[in-house]
C-alpha cells in the first residue's frame, strides 16, 4: 500500500483506501493493522507525500519523487524491496536544474551524508549505521535541498 501511494503521488495523483466492514458490521482486524502501519510510517515520512506535487523524472528504478510546494526541497523515496535486508552503498538521484544543491538528508536521521555530482546526476553514499532497513520501513525518504540565486 505504502508502495503504491508513493508511486501516484509521485505522478501528481491521490490515493483512495477502501475499507468497508464485513458481513457482519465489523473491520477485518487486518485492515486495523495495516492502517495502523501505514500511520506509522507516515508519521515519519510525510513531508515528501503532504502538499507535495510531481516532479520530472518522477522516478528512476525504484526511487520515486516529490518536491514541496515552494520547489526549493525534493523528496526521493527509495522503495525497500521486501527480499533486501540492506540499503545499497550509494544511489545516483538525477539532480534538480535551476538551483544549487546545498543539503541531503535521510529522514529520521541527523547523520551528515556525503554526496558528490556527476554529471546530471548526484550520487549519495548512504552510510553504513543508515543501511540497515527497519521492519515496517517499506521505503527510505532522502531530502534534497536545493537554494535558488
Amino acid at each position: 500500500i505504502v508502495h503504491n501511494l508513493i508511486k501516484i503521488v509521485s505522478r501528481g495523483g491521490n490515493y483512495l483506501l477502501n475499507i468497508a466492514p464485513g458481513p457482519n458490521g465489523d473491520w477485518d482486524p487486518a485492515a486495523y493493522q495495516r492502517l495502523k502501519e501505514i500511520g506509522s510510517w507516515i508519521s515519519k515520512n510525510g513531508e515528501g507525500i503532504y502538499g507535495s506535487h510531481a516532479v520530472p523524472p518522477y522516478s528512476t528504478e525504484n526511487i520515486y519523487f516529490t518536491q514541496n510546494r515552494e520547489e526549493n526541497t525534493m523528496y526521493a523515496f527509495v522503495l525497500n524491496e521486501e527480499s533486501s535486508i540492506d540499503l545499497p552503498a550509494t544511489i545516483n538521484i538525477p539532480l534538480k536544474e535551476g538551483g544549487k544543491l546545498q543539503k541531503i538528508s535521510i529522514a529520521g536521521s541527523s547523520e551528515k551524508i556525503s554526496w558528490k555530482k556527476i554529471g546530471k546526476m548526484i550520487e549519495i553514499k548512504i552510510p553504513k549505521t543508515l543501511r540497515k532497513i527497519q521492519q515496517e520501513n517499506y521505503a527510505t525518504l532522502v531530502k534534497l535541498e536545493y537554494v535558488y540565486l
